[in-house]
């Protein structure tokens, strides 16, 4: 949907540009759930009956080293990121947010 190089430094974007597709796709949403096409789970084990408005559920990485050798998938140069440990931060794989979670990425990025 986005018009930008296939990168992985450029995950970002991608991301960006499905909470957009969501927007206008699915308008009347709750829930949006993301995962890797390669990455099987049950829709029924996914709880939105207690789901926070403010919350993004995912699996956490932790002390995650920013250099970790290469090929530069894993390697985040220094000039780019000078603490050797990245800030935690939600694995890619699979999450879930509400609307309103969803909402609130799009803005802050405008």
């Amino acid at each position: 949907m986005g018009d930008f190089p296939e990168h992985y430094h450029l995950l970002v974007l991608k991301s960006l540009s499905f909470l957009v597709w969501a927007r206008h796709y699915c308008p009347s949403a709750k829930v949006l759930v993301k995962t890797d096409e390669d990455v099987v789970f049950d829709l029924e084990n996914i709880s939105t009956d207690s789901l926070e408005e403010s919350a993004i559920y995912c699996s956490i990485l932790r002390d995650r080293p920013a250099r970790q050798g290469r090929p530069p998938k894993y390697f985040i140069p220094e000039a780019e990121y000078y603490k050797e440990v990245l800030p935690d931060y939600c694995s890619g794989v699979f999450y879930y947010m509400s609307k309103k979670v969803m909402s609130a990425i799009e803005h802050c990025c405008e």
